[in-house]
């Protein structure tokens, strides 16, 4: 009431056959969400319900876009999803949103393997906090028509650079190793969001209004499904790592060496008073040894997370520049048309 909006363009875009293509759409995208969510967890060749649920959603997908695609005054204009720049645009929005993966899975889920608490995290939350507010401020300050691209641009180099800062942990890395490197991937999720809903919107808008529906699923569907691909993928390379690592290790330890024997001793000698057994204090210590190298494996295996994240930004960030010089040159070197009413002659588009 304080304030009066001017009255804004009000169109009708709703139908009765809408309800179909929802329930025909939601049921598939919410078997994709439980897929990624539960297949690491359950693993993914393990549980039938995981092929069974994949089969259905990918059938109501296709019935959903057979729908879609044949109706008169679709609400999920598909053949605008289906141009080469929409793709682009959802590869690049679930891309960066799969790198962030880095922050929610790789960093907290390495300090939580080596033994962090909440209560030891909360000051890298409080980074992660600052991080993102100072991302959103900086996009808002610097925000215009020329800096959408950079800003984008922008925050996949930061998630590189944060990446690869975290490439270097060991067992002893603690939550304020991790701060400057979280500090600036906090800032990259805090800077891509503004410009790039700005890129996708006015997208939509060039072909009219009834296209922001079509965007709003294009932009919701890559963001939930991005973060949740992340930890699924980043998750599942990261065990397939650590077998391979802890393999490797325990293949190394053999009692008959005497560096291996001598540490069997220490590790046993600490349960000395209350286990009076030699036998006993062994079996105990050759436990703890395999917890040991057990963290060293995930330690290792985290780290190879954190190269991938990096590289996967890296491969991201040049196949964004790619585009972004390839479209510079094109419209260079065809300049739009001057406006206003031709006389004589054709037109060629």
């Amino acid at each position: 009431m304080t304030l009066k909006l001017p009255p804004g363009i009000r169109i009708k875009v709703f139908e009765g056959r809408d309800f179909l293509t929802f329930l025909l759409l939601a049921p598939a995208l919410a078997l994709i969400v439980a897929v990624l969510a539960q297949g690491r967890t359950q693993w993914w060749t393990s549980q039938p319900w995981i092929a069974a649920a994949l089969i259905v959603a990918i059938i109501l997908l296709m019935a959903s876009i057979f729908v879609e695609h044949h109706r008169a005054n679709p609400m999920i204009q598909t053949r605008w999803l289906g141009t080469a720049s929409t793709i682009r645009f959802a590869i690049g929005a679930m891309g960066i949103r799969f790198l962030l993966s880095e922050q929610t899975y790789g960093a907290t889920g390495l300090l939580r393997a080596l033994g962090m608490g909440p209560d030891q995290l909360q000051p890298l939350y409080a980074v992660m906090l600052l991080g993102l507010v100072a991302g959103i401020g900086a996009s808002a300050l610097t925000f215009n028509q020329k800096t959408v691209i950079p800003q984008i641009l922008l925050s996949v180099v930061l998630i590189a650079i944060g990446s690869f800062l975290d490439w270097n942990a060991t067992s002893l890395t603690r939550p304020h190793d991790m701060f400057l490197s979280q500090l600036l991937l906090s800032c990259g999720a805090g800077l891509f969001m503004g410009p790039l809903l700005l890129v996708g919107v006015m997208s939509a808008l060039k072909n009219g209004p009834n296209y922001i529906v079509s965007f709003a699923v294009l932009f919701g569907v890559s963001q939930s499904i991005g973060g949740l691909a992340g930890p699924a993928a980043l998750g599942t390379f990261q065990q397939f790592r650590q077998h391979e690592y802890s393999a490797a290790i325990n293949a190394g330890v053999d009692p008959t060496n005497g560096v291996v024997a001598q540490r069997l001793e220490m590790q046993g000698q600490v349960y000395g008073r209350v286990m009076t057994d030699p036998v006993l204090r062994q079996a105990q210590g050759v436990a703890q040894l395999a917890q040991i190298s057990t963290r060293e494996a995930q330690v290792r295996a985290f780290n190879d997370v954190f190269l991938l994240t990096g590289l996967l930004a890296l491969l991201l960030l040049s196949w964004s520049l790619f585009h972004v010089i390839r479209l510079a040159v094109a419209a260079k070197n065809n300049p739009p048309a001057p406006s206003g009413p031709q006389t004589g002659g054709a037109v060629s588009i």
